[in-house]
């Protein structure tokens, strides 16, 4: 039986490329605890390929030994890998492990799933020895599949831990402000809405997540930053600090200003106009073009108007 007729028979379908690469990226940010569990959420997710690829690969040189010197390198590649992530995590090195995922690991599970099938060319495959690979097959992927949900599981809920996170700081810099005589509405507004409209569906979603697509799709959908290409984005860091802006712009519009120093607060109200038309125009997608040096820069600018007519460098 030829190579061609093998492989839909056996549908080998790895499941190879690691979607948590992404995933940890966008959720490094919010203490070492977090960032701990984060990085051991995801070397739990690398270990569950691993063990699904060897595992594989280790039945189809059992049935087909004439693999064994194409396959065997493999093997001892992506352990290799994975023991190199496995400090990476152990020592809480996030930027090293999101890098050797990213331009090691993931590259070398691509290169076994588009070469493996080359170690049976030539080899006369019975019918039996394709029945013992496809049942192997099935049941390491069922193994794969549980491992995963579980360590998606883990990474989704610390998504929400880390959200959390932020929002506690947010508040604790909102009684600040307000104790500084700086007008909040509009800042609480914005933590509300992120607990509507993002924090709380990301929840549910993750609540009725089933299997690991369902997780991906729900971790992926629902962003308090920019980090959702597809999915809802609150460009909270903005908002927040847009809110904060235009409250210290507020009390200070109230003061006796000078001839030059009500001329820079007109200008920094202009700027953070822009910023907030921007946001606007952004709405929930992620920036596109030019929006976030537009958001950025106008804030800073403010911000820098702002801190020279109250003296401050």
């Amino acid at each position: 039986m030829n190579t061609k007729t093998l492989i839909y028979l056996i549908i080998p379908v790895l499941l190879f490329g690691s979607a948590i690469s992404a995933q940890t990226a966008t959720a490094f940010a919010s203490g070492d605890a977090i960032n701990q569990t984060i990085l051991n959420a995801a070397m739990q997710q690398v270990n569950c390929k691993t063990n699904f690829t060897v595992s594989f690969l280790n039945q189809v040189v059992s049935v087909v030994p004439n693999a064994s010197s194409t396959l065997t390198p493999f093997i001892t590649g992506i352990q290799y890998d994975t023991s190199q992530l496995q400090l990476y995590a152990n020592s809480g090195n996030g930027p090293a492990f999101r890098s050797y995922l990213t331009n090691t690991y993931d590259p070398e599970l691509r290169t076994i799933r588009t070469s493996w099938v080359s170690s049976l060319k030539n080899v006369n495959v019975t019918k039996g020895t394709i029945k013992t690979l496809r049942s192997d097959y099935n049941a390491s992927k069922a193994t794969y599949e549980s491992c995963a949900f579980g360590a998606l599981k883990i990474f989704a809920n610390e998504k929400v831990a880390a959200y959390q996170s932020d929002m506690l700081q947010y508040r604790q810099t909102i009684v600040k402000l307000d104790s500084n005589g700086i007008n909040t509405q509009s800042l609480n507004q914005t933590l509300s809405g992120v607990a509507t409209t993002v924090i709380t569906p990301l929840q549910n979603a993750i609540s009725l997540a089933s299997n690991e697509s369902q997780l991906r799709a729900a971790i992926n959908s629902y962003c308090i930053f920019d980090g959702c290409p597809s999915g809802l984005n609150y460009h909270l860091a903005a908002k927040f600090d847009l809110g904060v802006l235009t409250g210290i712009a507020g009390k200070v519009s109230s003061m006796n200003l000078t001839t030059s120093q009500r001329a820079n607060l007109t200008t920094a109200q202009g700027d953070l106009s822009v910023s907030s038309s921007t946001l606007q125009t952004a709405g929930t997608s992620r920036y596109i073009g030019n929006q976030s040096t537009e958001v950025w820069s106008n804030l800073k600018g403010a911000g820098s108007l702002l801190r020279q007519i109250l003296g401050r460098k």
